[in-house]
């Protein structure tokens, strides 16, 4: 005899498959009844080559769920989304941070869709009405100067209520239910999220291989194939990419060389606009505890690494990297 839970967890590749429009992300989806973390699942199969861009593994309870710096990430039971994704960008280390803030965003449009607004607090939590409703974890492997894969875990509290949340003194959690009153299906939310994910990822990764290829002096970058640990930072400039001077050649048949570069440099820095623009705080007073110690300043903006921009009491501008922010 089949047990509830057995038949739910073996409908779900099945539902999701059905609610896809992807060609890469999610087609290939290991679902899981309970692991440690997802992300841990996920670079078991990284090592793995067979396992394409685009796997997503996801668990239906994680009994050792992680977010930043090894702090436990509540996973209870069926209420909730715990997914990591597994890219093979093969992009400058550079870059590295441009998948998990195009997921971030990639969340908040799916969210949309379920009529749900979510902004990203930075660095890495998605916040409902100013309270936190999920987070990311990305995780690179980097050979050389070159980001081979990463893992960008996702986790979205569902159906927590509030006896099941654990108490923060900042931004305290909440869920989809508790702040909606209702939350989407598991395999519902996770395809709109890989839906919203597929198309500027992939356009994303298109530039950064063509101008990883052109920095390295390889004039034919490898194609993007669609099919079914430590952190990255590095201090190079990122390529600045001026508007072209005149128009596209004549008749409109095909871009010049600085129109491509152009719209290579759009495509690339598109994962800044579009987190940029659903940043939480933009004009707030914040204080951002740092290993270095507390910064206080008011919130510009997202700098081209994901760094966070602050306008300083001194009147300079500050660039963090990491660091715990906290509204004043």
């Amino acid at each position: 005899m089949v047990s509830a839970d057995s038949a739910e967890l073996a409908a779900l590749p099945v539902q999701l498959a059905r609610l896809l429009s992807t060609t890469a992300i999610g087609r290939t989806a290991v679902f899981l009844d309970e692991t440690g973390s997802t992300n841990t699942a996920a670079e078991e199969l990284e090592r793995d080559s067979a396992a394409p861009e685009g796997t997503v593994v996801v668990a239906l309870t994680q009994t050792s769920g992680r977010g930043r710096h090894g702090r436990p990430w509540s996973s209870p039971p069926k209420k909730g989304l715990y997914a990591s994704f597994l890219l093979r960008p093969k992009v400058h280390a550079r870059y590295a941070v441009a998948p998990a803030m195009l997921l971030a965003a990639a969340a908040c449009d799916a969210l949309a869709e379920e009529g749900v607004q979510a902004l990203l607090k930075w660095p890495n939590d998605l916040l409902v009405r100013g309270h936190k409703c999920g987070g990311l974890l990305s995780e690179g492997k980097i050979q050389g100067d070159m980001l081979t894969s990463c893992i960008v875990g996702l986790g979205i509290n569902l159906l927590q209520t509030a006896a099941e949340l654990p108490g923060r003194p900042l931004f305290s959690a909440t869920s989809l239910f508790l702040e909606c009153g209702r939350a989407p299906g598991l395999a519902e939310l996770l395809a709109r999220i890989c839906n919203c994910f597929e198309p500027p990822y992939m356009s994303w990764r298109q530039a950064a291989l063509a101008v990883t290829a052109s920095s390295t002096g390889n004039p034919n970058p490898p194609p993007i194939r669609l099919q079914g640990s430590q952190r990255a930072h590095h201090e190079d400039p990122l390529p600045h990419f001026p508007p072209p001077a005149g128009g596209e050649t004549e008749g409109g048949a095909a871009a010049s060389t600085s129109n491509r570069r152009w719209i290579q440099g759009n495509e690339l820095m598109a994962w800044r606009r579009r987190a940029d623009a659903l940043l939480a705080f933009r004009g707030a007073r914040v204080r951002v505890a740092c290993a270095s110690g507390d910064v206080e300043g008011v919130v510009l903006g997202l700098g081209d690494r994901g760094e966070l921009r602050l306008a300083g009491d001194d009147g300079r501008e500050r660039h963090l990297i990491e660091g715990d922010l906290l509204l004043l």
